[in-house]
């Protein structure tokens, strides 16, 4: 009895820390919510605007505090968000006054009842595109991968496109290295978009001597359902699911000469089930339909990934051949991978973002290929990506991991 009220425990410290990190109802000491739980539902043919995001007064800087689980420089100025009149033209917002977060632009709302956030502080650098790449609406593992719901960011504004026209090479003939950043668990559709954006803000648009990078916000189901326990069991098989996608993916950027992949706690899972797949590895006990297409070296970061620690040997075994180089950002503190053991469904075994990878020479090369750092001192024991991507020595080795010599 009294072990299992310890795990009760242990399970309710891992709830109040992923809530916070997944951006739940933070309150100031002084002011109004930082942001909403709640998904606004959209009617046919309206454009839904996210709530005002209001900062306290006292704030000087009213990014997030470090009370809160966000770093205060995350790319908002100090003006309050929408302080201008919203005007509605066929879609479109614009804003009189200054905003912070959002310009002005036209919003395109999802199929999921969430818009997605408009223009960010800061722009894109010159000759870079970002692109927001969505499974959420694919049921099945065999969905055609032409059915993933596409957008282009252009000009402060989100466009429809295509699954092609994101994956064939730009018409303006610029190579660019493809970077796909897959989120965690637990975060909406506006999250992940909002979160994208940001870590292109800190990660890349500083970054004045890198070469032209496609940035791919790639997001899959993983709103977070009630019961902490379940909320990580039950997204499990759904990140397994999704894996299937992003395979498909990965094929059709066959004409890219270099691919990089950010996966973020259970966006890891879903990057290594893609490549394990891609080295005709099974999950579920499926397979894809055709493994003989060639997909380019692919770099790969994982970031406080939520699977087992030797995943790489066990069930995505097949993965490490499909990886150029790989970087594992574990953190020996995380208040939240510390009881990944404890759910025992992952074949019982540590995290691999709280041990690093287990077994690490057995795998073939792993001196050339693999490098590991323990992020404990940058970000402390909290769960949470925006502290990751707002450590400068984090950023650093980041940077590093997205442009590489082929070591394949």
């Amino acid at each position: 009895m009294l072990i299992f009220c310890r795990i009760l425990v242990l399970l309710t410290i891992a709830t109040t820390s992923l809530s916070i990190a997944v951006g739940q109802e933070v309150v100031y000491s002084q002011g109004q919510i930082v942001y909403p739980t709640g998904n606004p539902v959209d009617a046919p043919g309206q454009v839904v605007y996210p709530p005002a995001v209001v900062y306290p007064e006292s704030s000087p800087n009213p990014g997030y505090s470090s009370s809160s689980g966000y770093s205060s420089s995350s790319g908002y100025s100090s003006s309050p968000v929408y302080s201008g009149t919203p005007v509605y033209s066929s879609g479109t917002a614009a804003y009189s006054s200054g905003t912070a977060g959002y310009s002005s632009g036209a919003i395109v709302s999802s199929p999921y009842g969430n818009a997605v956030p408009s223009a960010m502080s800061g722009g894109v650098r010159a000759n870079d595109q970002i692109w927001l790449a969505s499974s959420r609406r694919l049921c099945s593992t065999g969905s055609d991968v032409n059915s993933l719901d596409v957008k282009q960011y252009v000009g402060g504004q989100w466009f429809q496109s295509t699954t092609r026209s994101l994956t064939d090479p730009s018409p303006d003939g610029i190579p660019r290295r493809v970077v796909i950043l897959v989120h965690g668990n637990s975060w909406s559709y506006s999250t992940a978009v909002r979160r994208g954006l940001q870590a292109y803000q800190r990660v890349v648009l500083p970054w004045a001597d890198a070469g032209p990078i496609r940035l791919v916000i790639w997001t899959w189901p993983s709103d977070k359902i009630a019961g902490p326990v379940r909320n990580v069991v039950a997204k499990a098989p759904v990140a397994d699911q999704h894996a299937f996608h992003l395979a498909r993916f990965l094929q059709q950027l066959k004409t890219h000469r270099q691919v990089a992949i950010i996966g973020y706690s259970y966006g890891s899972r879903v990057t290594l089930g893609a490549l394990h797949l891609l080295g005709s590895g099974s999950i579920q006990g499926r397979r894809l339909e055709n493994t003989m297409e060639p997909v380019p070296p692919i770099n790969v970061t994982l970031i406080a990934p939520a699977i087992r620690n030797d995943a790489l040997r066990t069930s995505r075994a097949q993965a490490f051949g499909q990886i150029n180089h790989l970087f594992v950002m574990y953190n020996s503190r995380d208040r939240y991978l510390s009881m990944y053991k404890l759910l025992r469904f992952d074949g019982k075994r540590q995290a691999l973002g709280f041990t690093g990878v287990s077994g690490v020479r057995c795998l073939p090369n792993y001196v050339e290929r693999i490098d590991q750092f323990d992020a404990a001192q940058a970000v402390g024991r909290e769960h949470d990506f925006l502290e990751y991507i707002t450590s400068p020595n984090v950023e650093q080795r980041l940077r590093r991991n997205l442009f590489y010599r082929d070591l394949l």
